[in-house]
């Protein structure tokens, strides 16, 4: 049969089939350019053309029809009969016709593969369509479910709401805190972000000054005037300095889970920030928030993923898109521009000098600082090195020891290797995820040798942490 030539001008997508798939699909593309429907049955093509749809009568499987209709024009030819038989006769002949074509092809599950492998682009099996479209309907429910007990927990508490960060805060806590903090107030709550520890320089501190933030110090303020507390971004007993007993009903963190108990827990090791369930909440409950918190937010999610090259999950994705349209990037700029401290560079230079290596391993200090960040960041910078795929770099700072360990060996789990060495061994505390983790070790373990002279401590300390490492990797370091 021929075309006539108006119906077949312009068009950009053909649809072989006219049935319940092939008319929805033409409804939605035919928002993007001109739509041509082919159905061997008359009345389908007529109650097409009835809605507007171009339509014609005629065979899928007909060679001669195809080739009159595929142009150069044509971007993408979507094979959505009910006959599997006739949709794999029509693709061969459509790849056989134009090997550039885009393809989408409707299949069952069974011939799924033979489809695939005769060059289709996108495969359609409808049970599995539904099955998914089931599967997202009860997620995108559970969230809901998740983020409306948040609501339910906080409307519960009638006092003040003390949102603590966890030590030494990055900017994940940070921006996870400034949301919950927003959540919160948006109920008529009373509530303040507390941290312990102290607030880095360089990257961390510029957050905070450059968003302007009002934080609390624990050692400022007396616990028993918040009615509860919220962890973010840790589990009660991990690197911080809340007391034991203080009373924490919320509890929402993405590191591996210690069996907390709370009124409220939302523990996820599978996404990347502790930022991006907050912005689920916010997505889930459309709460508008300012572009501060925004902006907190996706620097929080982007600082703890590496820039999104280390354990991002589709919500830490799903959490930036929502995101960005609310980010003030001026504000980011300006976190990013800041100039970096002499004792950041002083420690770098120290930890490049001590580096001792073992094959992929790479163990060195940063000697004795007045920042823990600093730490991380010569761990962060040292896994950059050619042919070195795992970091542990350790300093001292007050009166504890902080180690930093980095990897991208996916044969390595950094927190399991953290917990077992420092915390385990030495009697320490640590923490995070497989590809990042670390320690604290209180210097009390080293308090019955008497050495007042740091330096000398310091070697002392470095003989354990290097020997702790050495037996578990194999043989010893060697010194580069």
């Amino acid at each position: 049969m021929t075309i006539a030539k108006e119906v077949k001008e312009d068009t950009k997508y053909l649809i072989l089939g006219g049935g319940a798939i092939g008319l929805s699909s033409a409804k939605e593309l035919m928002q993007r350019g001109k739509v041509l429907v082919v159905d061997i049955d008359e009345k389908k093509v007529n109650t097409l053309i009835d809605q507007g749809i171009e339509a014609v009568v005629g065979d899928a499987g007909d060679e001669s029809l195809l080739a009159e209709l595929i142009s150069p024009e044509i971007e993408a030819v979507l094979i959505l009969t009910n006959d599997v038989e006739v949709n794999k006769r029509a693709l061969e002949i459509v790849k056989k016709i134009s090997s550039d074509v885009y393809v989408v092809c409707r299949v069952d599950l069974l011939r799924m593969r033979d489809v695939e492998e005769m060059g289709a682009d996108l495969v359609v099996v409808p049970s599995l369509v539904v099955a998914e479209k089931i599967f997202k309907s009860i997620e995108r429910w559970e969230k809901e479910s998740i983020a409306e007990e948040l609501i339910n927990t906080l409307k519960n508490i009638k006092g003040k709401l003390g949102i603590v960060l966890h030590d030494n805060p990055d900017p994940d806590a940070i921006g996870a805190g400034m949301a919950l903090l927003e959540i919160a107030e948006g109920l008529g709550m009373q509530a303040d972000i507390l941290y312990g520890g102290a607030i880095g320089v360089n990257g961390n501190r510029a957050f905070v000054n450059v968003l302007n933030l009002s934080m609390k110090h624990l050692s400022e303020v007396d616990i028993t005037e918040y009615e509860s507390l919220a962890t973010v971004d840790f589990q009660p007993g991990m690197n911080t300095s809340l007391p034991p007993d203080a009373p924490v009903s919320i509890v929402i963190d993405h590191h591996e889970p210690t069996g907390i108990e709370a009124e409220f827990v939302d523990v996820r090791p599978e996404v990347g920030a502790t930022s991006s369930i907050l912005t689920s909440y916010l997505m889930e409950l459309d709460i508008d928030i300012s572009k501060e918190t925004a902006t907190a937010l996706l620097y929080g999610i982007a600082t703890d993923t590496r820039i999104f090259r280390m354990k991002v999950s589709q919500l830490d994705f799903d959490a930036v898109s929502y995101l960005m349209p609310n980010v003030d990037y001026v504000l980011i700029s300006e976190i990013y521009n800041q100039v970096v401290s002499t004792e950041t560079m002083d420690a770098l230079a120290t930890a490049i000098q001590s580096r001792k290596i073992r094959g992929p391993w790479l163990i060195s200090t940063v000697g004795v600082v007045g920042d823990r960040n600093a730490i991380s960041q010569a761990a962060d910078y040292l896994i950059n090195l050619e042919g070195i795929l795992t970091v542990v770099v350790f300093g001292i700072v007050g009166d504890k020891i902080y180690v930093s360990a980095r990897t991208k060996d996916t044969r390595v789990n950094m927190a399991e290797i953290m917990e077992n060495i420092f915390s385990k061994d030495m009697g320490g505390s640590a923490g995070g995820h497989a590809m990042s983790a670390g320690a604290t070790i209180p210097l009390g373990l080293f308090a019955e040798l008497k050495i007042e002279d740091k330096e000398e401590l310091l070697k002392l300390v470095e003989e354990v942490i290097i020997s702790k490492l050495t037996s578990f990797i194999g043989e010893g370091v060697r010194e580069e």
